[in-house]
């Protein structure tokens, strides 16, 4: 039990107990500011740590109060760890150093059970606790995904030589650590090392950890210096590579030490020396090995390492690296997303990779099959050293199922066969009425006709096309181990019956010996899942169970049962697990309306739902008897089967199919031949059309900004298209057209929105301000400012002189969550922060375009070449920031000049603003729908996420603007705080022909309600 004193108390260090959660409820209301979150019960809590894998969690109790809470369990996302996944001080007891006493306990309660490390999770901006992190012996690992940390400290307490020379030092307050909020590591030859160094007076002692081995490369102590190095972090599959033992013996007198290897995991190395190195002398001794062919290895996890055990005057220690094996050409299969059929022609795309350090030429030989037909049985393709690029080659389906060959690949250098490789090509050739299971190096993916689920070979996690949906490793327990997060299964297999294909897999439970596990999918053509795990008890004794399923859904446009009422959830009152009280919901199921297609999912009765903060579980029990297994009830998923939520409620078993129909407007009115932008002195027309086979026989009016101008009979049998006179009605910005047209039957009225650009020139000019170049573009309505020195994109528009953007010109800051973080608006790929873009090169330049329509648009261009960044390296962009004279309009989009070797087809890529919100001005986010008129969130204290996609508006005191996602966006978030605005959308890279593009997005700045019929209008604008 760890003690620190405050006041005359003492705050003790002690294990839950469910005779505390009143006290820890407590402890997370009055951290809900902190937090954003919200008040908590002793229910949640109760319910949160028996749904909890937790090995122990960790309090810090003042008196009768928690002020501090610690959780405490393996680590699933990788293998030799522990993992701290909550760690958590009340407010008014931060500075106390009770952070670091629950982290010190925790790394104590790690090192006393012999594990080699402790890993945690943050986010960048948390710039209170990473210094602390680090002084405690973590290191921040340079990722663009996540901010993830690891503790090596139970290592070195465990490493009997190491200790040997820390035996006089206090590994915590002798340690030297560099606190700066910044990723962690030395690269050297592509190898991450991490540095601990421990000085005490004359007394210092080194040891270097490599991040992808996670094993000591390096140590330092006043008697000798032991390396483990190699030329390249990356390694060819099946060549010889050569480690190097580097030696440095300090003292005068000669030291001995045993050097052993053996085969571990998919390393060949066995050797065994012994090494007499003199005084004062330094050795390099070389050892071959070879890197066995193998599945690649995982960012995030832990990668095969080369291990050398060594034995110094009788005192024992391990030096280890960490490798990425290589083919000599990375090959990777693309799925093909269309539903297939038999002779359809289309595409198999490749990306490849050359891994050799020299510049070649290939040939892929794909042999004869009964799936997929080939022009020819060769295809050649040049590569630089370590170019990427992706090749496209024409088929035609034979026939939909599973296509599984080994290609061979030819590599020459100079035309000189230098070496062959073969590799295994996977591909799912989805059909209607076709079922089956393909497997690859990173899962198992389930097709039945257009639906399809993938199973991670790394996780056991089970993700559904289409939707974001993901459903975890099952959990039993008490108390419940995730030990299948990691356990591979000894065996798999599938299964048809009737309309559906089971896929089973079959596990031997470590942590419950004499359990085998079995987990059965089963996929139906209609768009149905069912899963469910069986136990099989082959113990002498009776065991309880329980089990935990758990997973995690977007929960759009949600419908849910709750106090004996069913309550929609849409995008004007999204919610989120830990807004539920699970006692509260009185049904089994939950029901999601999606724009693509209706989702559910459905439990049993018997079994219990708890909400968690962010996942969902559901938990059931049995008794099993010796030699007993039991089947327990299953979770059943709605792909589109059930169309109606009132359907899904009512469904039990079986299908109920209905069937989709089409809407489509059957009057058409195009204004201007649909271009939006008009020139006021040039007279316009308007063509009015219909899908019927009956011509519109009626009147027509056209209305201009709300005044009357021109009305005449139509008959679109004999003429569709009718001239628009009184162009003087007309105004500078923004104009609205109304078309009423009357018919014997109806009335149908159609508003077109349309811009007249001003008489005046845009104004275009660079100017120095705090020591950088900033380029400037003004309409004389909108100005907007962009600086390639700061950062890559817009940091500041002003619009009646009124500032819209947050930013941090002329530096970047740590802000909120984030870290760096600059404000504006930019545009960029996924997987890539904002620590590694600002490493990259980007040039601005002014620019004017022309949309589909001819119009000229002017303002800046900023083209930014990745150089640095491992994945996107060779990736060149351009953002377009363009806009027209007098017009209230800014657009942007981006171009992609160079692919990097990337498809570039399921990437999301971000248009992501930060508003402004700083002590003068703050937006307000508006969203109106056919109930509400116009629902409001202001920033406060608490933190907001909205999903909104078309009819909202930001509005900065009277003034508006609309933020009009390209067509094809997936998602636009709204997420405030007290202390920042982010609007963020996400939207995928178009391809026609030979230009790679993401659609515009746009930003309508008006003092005006503009209608979502309007808004549509404006993404007409295209480029």
């Amino acid at each position: 039990m760890e003690k620190v004193q405050e006041g005359s108390q003492t705050i003790k260090i002690v294990s839950y107990h469910d005779g505390l959660a009143q006290r820890v409820a407590d402890m997370w209301t009055k951290s809900k500011d902190s937090w954003g979150g919200s008040v908590k019960t002793e229910e949640q809590v109760l319910e949160q740590q028996q749904s909890s894998d937790n090995l122990d969690t960790f309090l810090a109790v003042l008196g009768e109060e928690v002020v501090g809470y610690c959780g405490f369990s393996v680590y699933k996302e990788d293998v030799g760890a522990l993992y701290v996944p909550l760690l958590n001080v009340r407010p008014d007891f931060h500075g106390k150093k009770v952070g670091k006493k629950l982290l010190l306990h925790a790394l104590t309660k790690a090192i006393d059970q012999k594990w080699p490390r402790l890993d945690l999770y943050t986010w960048a901006g948390n710039l209170k606790a990473v210094p602390l992190y680090k002084r405690c012996g973590f290191f921040w690992e340079d990722n663009d995904q996540y901010t993830h940390l690891m503790n090596f400290i139970p290592t070195v307490r465990n490493n009997e030589l190491i200790n040997h020379y820390l035996k006089d030092m206090d590994w915590y307050e002798d340690l030297k650590r560099n606190l700066e909020i910044k990723p962690d590591g030395e690269i050297v030859q592509g190898f991450t090392h991490y540095e601990y160094i421990w000085q005490k007076e004359k007394e210092r002692v080194i040891v270097k950890f490599e991040k992808n081995g996670r094993g000591i490369s390096y140590i330092e102590t006043k008697d000798f210096q032991l390396e483990l190095v190699m030329e390249n972090h990356e390694c060819i599959e099946e060549m010889e590579q050569q480690v190097y033992l580097k030696i440095k013996n300090k003292m005068t007198k000669p030291v001995s030490m045993q050097a052993l290897a053996d085969n571990h995991g998919r390393i060949r190395c066995s050797f065994s020396k012994s090494i007499a190195v003199m005084g004062k002398e330094e050795l390099t001794v070389p050892f071959p090995f070879v890197v066995k062919e193998g599945e690649e290895p995982v960012e995030g996890k832990t990668f095969p390492a080369i291990k050398v055990d060594l034995s110094i005057n009788g005192l024992e220690t391990s030096l280890q690296l960490g490798i990425l094996p290589k083919l000599p050409i990375s090959i990777e299969t693309k799925e093909i997303d269309s539903i297939l059929v038999k002779g359809m022609n289309t595409y198999l795309d490749l990306e490849l990779e050359n891994n050799l350090e020299k510049d070649i030429s290939a040939s892929l030989t794909i042999p004869l099959n009964n799936y997929l037909l080939f022009e020819g049985d060769k295809y050649s393709f040049t590569l630089a050293e370590k170019e990427k690029k992706w090749l496209r080659i024409p088929v035609k389906v034979k026939e939909c199922g599973c296509f599984k060959e080994t290609i061979t690949c030819e590599i020459f250098e100079n035309d000189c066969n230098l070496l062959s490789m073969e590799k295994e090509m996977t591909l799912g050739l989805k059909g209607i009425g076709q079922r089956f299971v393909v497997e690859n190096e990173k899962n198992w993916k389930m097709f039945n006709g257009p639906h399809q689920l993938s199973i991670s070979k790394t996780d056991q996690e089970t993700e559904i096309k289409g939707t974001d949906f993901t459903i975890f490793a099952p959990s039993i327990g008490k108390p419940y181990s995730n030990e299948l997060s990691k356990l591979k299964p000894y065996k798999v297999s599938e299964e048809k019956v009737d309309s559906s294909i089971a896929f089973k897999m079959f596990y031997r439970s470590s942590d419950f010996p004499g359990i085998d596990i079995v987990l059965t999918n089963a996929l139906f053509a209609e768009g149905y899942v069912k899963r469910w795990v069986t136990l099989i008890n082959n113990r002498l004794g009776e065991q309880e169970l329980s089990l935990q399923e758990t997973f995690y859904d977007s929960w759009q446009q949600l419908y849910l049962p709750l106090k004996g009422e069913v309550v929609l959830f849409n995008e004007l009152s999204t919610v989120s697990p830990s807004e539920l009280a699970s006692k509260d919901i009185s049904g089994n199921w939950y029901f999601s309306s999606q724009s693509v297609s209706p989702f559910g999912v459905a439990w049993d009765k018997k079994s219990k739902i708890k909400m968690d903060s962010w996942k969902m579980h559901i938990e059931s029990t049995t008794i099993l008897k010796p030699n007993e297994s039991f089947d327990f009830p299953p979770i059943c998923i709605n792909l589109g089967a059930y169309r109606k939520w009132q359907d899904w409620e009512l469904a039990a078993e079986g299908i109920i199919e209905e069937g989709k129909r089409a809407v489509v407007n059957d009057i058409m009115v195009e204004f201007n031949n649909g271009n939006p932008i008009l020139e006021k002195a040039t007279p316009s027309t308007t063509r009015i059309r219909t899908f019927r086979n009956q011509p519109l026989i009626g009147g027509a009016t056209f209305t201009i900004n709300e005044k009357d101008v021109q009305s005449f009979q139509i008959n679109t049998d004999e003429l569709d298209v009718y001239q628009v006179n009184n162009q003087n009605r007309f105004k500078f910005g923004l104009n609205k057209i109304n078309t009423s047209v009357n018919l014997p039957t109806k009335k149908v009225e159609i508003e077109e929105l349309f811009f007249v650009p001003s008489d005046e020139n845009i104004t275009t000019d660079m100017l120095e301000e705090d020591g950088l170049t900033v380029y400037r573009v003004s309409n004389g309505v909108v100005t907007f400012k962009a600086s390639p020195s700061y950062y890559p994109g817009i940091y500041s528009i002003e619009v009646n002189e009124k500032q819209w953007l947050e930013h941090s010109f002329p530096k970047p800051i740590a802000k909120s969550w984030w870290n760096p973080w600059c404000g504006g608006i930019k545009n960029g790929p996924p997987d890539l922060n904002m620590f590694s873009l600002l490493k990259e090169q980007t040039v601005c330049n002014f620019t004017t375009i022309k949309d589909k329509y001819k119009n000229a648009w002017t303002g800046l261009k900023l083209e930014t070449t990745i150089s640095h960044h491992q994945k996107w390296k060779g990736l060149k962009y351009v953002q377009y920031y363009v806009t027209m004279p007098g017009v209230p309009l800014l657009i942007t989009f981006v171009e992609i000049i160079d692919h990097a070797g990337y498809r570039m087809a399921e990437e999301n890529w971000h248009t992501n603003l930060f508003m402004t919100c700083n002590d003068k001005d703050k937006c307000v986010l508006h969203m109106k729908d056919d109930k509400v008129k116009n629902k409001q969130y202001f920033v406060a204290d608490e933190e907001q996420e909205v999903n909104v996609k078309d009819n909202f508006y930001l509005s900065l005191r009277e003034d508006k603007l609309y933020y009009i996602a390209s067509e094809s966006a997936s998602d636009t978030e709204f997420y405030s705080n007290k202390e920042a605005i982010q609007l963020i959308s996400f939207d995928k890279a178009n391809r026609i022909e030979n230009r790679l593009y993401k659609e515009p997005n746009y930003l309508l700045f008006t003092n005006e309600e503009i209608s979502l019929a309007l808004l549509n209008q404006v993404r007409r604008i295209v480029f």
